[in-house]
């Protein structure tokens, strides 16, 4: 109890100075935590766009128009593409022309007018196609522009390149973001502990004369340094909590990749915060040790 109340010396001695170095650290923490979750969320979205493949299907126009030719009717080439596919995890959506134009006219009506205008000819000119989302691989894609009936496939792989290219730039940016905010993290620790040291010291030289051992000539810079540490966390952790959601909002007007962010785990939160709390510790002994040397000088 007595080497905790002299830890809190340079409180009483420099408080400015020591709320700074508690804002800084509690400010690093934060973003810390907000770039390593962004790279954490981000390379989850890769790795969705990157398994989940969009592949687009479209009919001949002609199918189902020609009685005299079963195989070129859509439940029959519904089924061909489930051969196809197999057992592997593939949703597969229709859309006829009715559906299709009535997509049409939420976002473009005047074009969907348009193509109603064309009367029994709106059937040749508005598109029937199957959506498959899943796992599908490139020789899949092959076999199912082999089925008769089948106009074209049209795979998202070209449309989400780019996506995924960037979002992996964003990824390593934030993790060398991370690696730089940490190594602010402890170098700031130990350029405070080595600002107390003067105060701790003297705090030392008062606890030998009273017959106090090594351990406890050591324990108020390592409890200043420890306290210090874990205040910045728990402020750091308070803040976080409550930008986090706000963040998210904000970001995911971006880009609608963006929406799929997640909430940081709250075990996440604690493992900075215990990290930060070791540190504070280690910087609080190896400077204390700095201090027994000049005393004993």
């Amino acid at each position: 109890m007595v080497s905790l109340k002299l830890s809190l010396r340079p409180w009483k001695s420099a408080p400015m100075t020591q709320w700074m170095a508690l804002g800084s650290l509690a400010f690093i923490l934060v973003g810390f935590n907000s770039v390593y979750w962004i790279g954490e969320n981000v390379a989850s979205i890769v790795d969705k766009l990157e398994a989940e493949r969009i592949v687009t299907v479209y009919l001949d126009p002609s199918v189902g128009k020609r009685p005299d030719e079963p195989h070129l009717q859509t439940g029959v080439i519904q089924d061909a593409i489930k051969t196809q596919l197999g057992s592997s995890r593939v949703s597969s959506d229709y859309t006829d022309a009715a559906t299709f134009l009535k997509d049409l006219e939420t976002s473009y009506p005047e074009l969907a007018h348009e193509v109603q205008a064309l009367g029994a000819d709106a059937e040749w000119v508005t598109p029937r196609f199957f959506t498959l989302k899943g796992a599908v691989s490139d020789t899949t894609i092959e076999e199912l522009k082999k089925i008769p009936g089948i106009e074209g496939v049209e795979s998202s792989d070209k449309k989400v390149h780019p996506v995924t290219q960037s979002l992996k730039a964003i990824f390593w940016v934030s993790r060398l973001f991370t690696g730089g905010l940490a190594l602010a993290f402890v170098t700031l620790l130990f350029l405070i502990a080595r600002l107390n040291r003067q105060c701790q010291s003297e705090v030392a030289s008062m606890i030998r004369q009273w017959g106090g051992t090594r351990m406890q000539m050591r324990m108020p810079q390592v409890w200043n340094q420890f306290l210090l540490a874990c205040s910045s966390a728990v402020l750091a952790i308070a803040t976080w909590i409550y930008c986090q959601p706000l963040l998210m909002r904000h970001m995911g007007a971006l880009s609608p990749y963006l929406r799929e962010l997640k909430l940081q785990s709250p075990m996440k939160m604690l493992a900075v915060a215990f990290s930060a709390a070791l540190f504070g510790w280690v910087s609080g002994w190896l400077t204390s040790d700095a201090e027994l040397t000049a005393n004993e000088q």
